[in-house]
């Protein structure tokens, strides 16, 4: 039951900041300082796809996350299997969210902020690994096509 209510609200968050973005919520700030940006968390997912890039649409001038499940309790993290053009965005940092329960080796999320730096397309590769493990495939890859206008 726990999981079906976990499921339900991660597919709740991604559809309503999927709505703000078509709304234009996640517009540039219109403020007085040329140097603030907005954040706008554009992707929480638990449904991954080897197959199908997940598009991302995000204006210029606009910081943004993807938040993707993570159990660092099994070595596993997330990476930047491909780095993005230098030219459209550029990572500015991540962090691991533990679980808020205390059972023992329950997955959490981690969380992936970027800044957006110039008008055009490129595509963002996470991989699921372990550091360690040298020559092996990811145990989960995700492509992020990000679309900056």
């Amino acid at each position: 039951m726990r999981l079906v209510i976990k499921r339900l609200a991660i597919i709740g968050a991604v559809l309503f900041s999927l709505l703000l973005l078509a709304i234009g919520v996640g517009g540039p700030a219109q403020t007085n300082s040329a140097t603030q940006t907005n954040t706008v968390q554009v992707l929480t997912t638990s449904k991954l796809s080897r197959t199908k890039s997940i598009p991302i649409a995000i204006n210029s001038g606009n910081r943004f996350t993807i938040t993707l499940p993570s159990n660092q309790t099994t070595g596993y993290q997330w990476r930047i299997g491909k780095q993005p053009s230098g030219r459209v965005v550029k990572f500015l940092s991540s962090t691991y969210n533990a679980p808020s329960t205390k059972l023992v080796g329950q997955g959490g999320t981690e969380t992936w902020t970027f800044t957006v730096v110039g008008v055009g397309n490129t595509t963002i590769t996470m991989q699921y690994i372990r550091p360690w493990e040298k020559n092996v495939p990811p145990a989960q890859s995700q492509n992020f096509a990000v679309s900056v206008k």
